[in-house]
């Protein structure tokens, strides 16, 4: 089940794609937030994935969490 959380005045929703390889999850990641004025984005697709769709999910989580502590720098 996708995670949603406001977290800093950042809404993130968090989910998981279920890849050809049936038991592993990719972690998907969508930030907006109304800085100024609205801003959405999605974080590229992570190379990690897990054996299941939660640890997928609450993985996203905490990289959203991190990457918006640490100010948001430029993903590649």
């Amino acid at each position: 089940m996708p995670i949603d959380e406001t977290y800093k005045g950042h809404d993130i929703h968090a989910t998981a794609l279920q890849l050809k390889e049936r038991h592993k999850w990719e972690p998907r990641i969508t930030v907006s937030s109304t800085e100024g004025s609205y801003s959405m984005i999605t974080i590229p697709a992570m190379t990690k994935s897990f054996s299941t769709r939660a640890e997928a999910e609450s993985h996203a989580l905490t990289f959203a969490k991190e990457w918006i502590d640490q100010g948001k720098p430029p993903l590649r």
